[in-house]
């Protein structure tokens, strides 16, 4: 079997430029939930949002800009703009209010107008309404934006299980759920993994289908999550024992393989997974249960091996179901874990300090955070997965400033095995500040020079993608380059 953390230690996610790498954490700034709270992650600690007009029982979903201010967001049937006001053809969306993951907004690649709401329905309605796909247009009623497609069936039915990662070139977005109907009659139970790709040209409506390997779903809510970096899965069966299923996902092809399950898969183990979500470098693998006693637990991935992954369960913060619940999970821009919890509509939020770290060192922090309102929702903002990909906030480009340098820097060979030359072309400038990150937003290599000429040498650096940002007359130059072992 496939090691689950190849992608711990490889990195194949392709970006087509450093802009949208560095903007996509951004687009999780604002965080609309629950009723009428929210959190804005702007300043770098977040800050309780007490305007919203949406009570969102569950699923949920919000966007901003790639300079980190916010658009819309919605509750699955109604549309908000940036100044919580209704959008026009706003309301009546398909996206069910008991759906974990009700909806999903995912910009248009290539495409700074168009944002896709995708949407799915619940258990109460047996998922009959199926994975639907809205459209805004954000520059239309005066550029706060109007819907200008509803609705638009892509199959059905659906479980309330809705994902989406970049894929291999940087270039779509696949869209992941779970068809709830078997591909056979009875007994057979298997369910599949269908992916839709998003490109610049729109939804390709012939989706790429990969079996479920548990059977039966007892019942259709729990997160479905991608890794960060999008080359793995996991998905929470709620009602089945203390079930999660753990796949690879190639980003190239869309096709969800090397299945296998952590937990028990007994019903004699009343937990009931339901809320999920990698650490910020895909490490670790938490989730919350809700069933009888409810816990948030953590997984240790890094061994790659389903029977010590297993071994690694660490019951990292327990409580009490008729007091004390643990629900969704989400990534913060910050780095750290925010755990919406049910303790009596109070007003507070868990959060984990450390997810990378092993075990009890991660730092769970109980109620912390205090939203300013009674929190009465179960569910987080749904947000792309690959977006949060480590833990780096860079500074806002709107691309003016580094249009400015793009025909003043040369860089060659790229890719490249074992250094890669600089030249500047224009030789009034001062002392340059250049720094070159990994994926993960890590600086591995910092220098400044006055030279017109200099090489950047590979060291001990892997091979994979990294992006070089030249910072001169207060301009900044962004490059992504490839190391190889070519």
């Amino acid at each position: 079997m496939k090691k689950i953390v190849s992608f711990y230690f490889f990195f194949i996610l392709m970006c087509t430029s450093f802009a949208q790498t560095s903007g996509d954490i951004k687009r999780t700034y604002h965080w609309y939930f629950g009723n009428g709270a929210g959190l804005d992650f702007s300043s770098g600690i977040p800050t309780a949002i007490t305007n919203s007009p949406m009570t969102a029982e569950e699923g949920c979903a919000s966007i901003s800009d790639t300079c980190g201010n916010l658009l819309f967001y919605t509750d699955g049937d109604t549309v908000w703009d940036r100044n919580n006001n209704v959008m026009p053809n706003g309301t009546g969306l398909f996206g069910c209010w008991s759906s974990t993951q009700n909806s999903l907004i995912v910009p248009q690649p290539g495409n700074d107008s168009l944002y896709y709401i995708f949407l799915t329905d619940c258990a109460e309605n047996d998922g009959a309404n199926g994975l639907r796909y809205s459209v805004v247009n954000i520059n239309l009623n005066g550029g706060v934006g109007d819907i200008t497609a509803k609705n638009i069936l892509l199959y059905a039915p659906v479980m309330e299980k809705l994902a989406a990662t970049y894929d291999a070139n940087g270039t779509g977005v696949w869209i992941l759920s779970l068809n709830k109907y078997p591909i056979g009659p009875p007994p057979d139970t298997t369910y599949q993994y269908y992916a839709y790709l998003l490109t610049s040209t729109g939804i390709n409506l012939v989706p790429v289908i990969s079996p479920s390997a548990i059977h039966p779903h007892k019942t259709p809510d729990g997160y479905l999550r991608f890794s960060h970096s999008g080359n793995e899965i996991a998905c929470v069966h709620h009602g089945y024992g203390d079930t999660i299923e753990v796949a690879d996902f190639n980003i190239a092809t869309g096709i969800v393989s090397n299945n296998f399950a952590l937990g028990s898969g007994n019903d004699s183990v009343p937990s009931g997974g339901y809320g999920l979500v990698f650490s910020p470098d895909d490490s670790k693998l938490y989730y919350s249960t809700v069933v009888d006693s409810s816990y948030v637990i953590q997984y240790d991935l890094t061994s790659g091996i389903p029977s010590i992954i297993n071994a690694s369960r660490t019951v990292i913060r327990s409580g009490d179901w008729n007091y004390l619940e643990f629900f969704s999970l989400e990534t913060g821009s910050d780095g750290k874990l925010y755990v919406n919890r049910w303790n009596n509509n109070d007003s507070l939020m868990d959060v984990i300090q450390s997810p990378n770290m092993v075990g009890l060192s991660c730092n769970y922090s109980p109620g912390i955070l205090n939203l300013l309102v009674p929190q009465i929702g179960i569910g987080l903002p749904n947000f792309m997965d690959s977006y949060l990909r480590g833990t780096w906030q860079p500074p806002c480009n709107t691309g003016s400033e580094e249009n400015d340098l793009q025909n003043e820097i040369l860089i060659y060979p790229n890719p490249f095995n074992d250094f890669t030359n600089v030249v500047v072309t224009n030789q009034d400038h001062e002392n340059m500040t250049i720094i070159l990150f990994d994926l993960a937003g890590r600086r591995v290599k910092q220098f400044a020079t006055s030279a017109t000429q200099f090489t950047i040498s590979r060291d001990n650096l892997h091979s994979g993608i990294y992006f070089l940002s030249i910072s001169i007359r207060n301009s900044t130059y962004n490059q992504k380059i490839i190391i190889t072992d070519n």
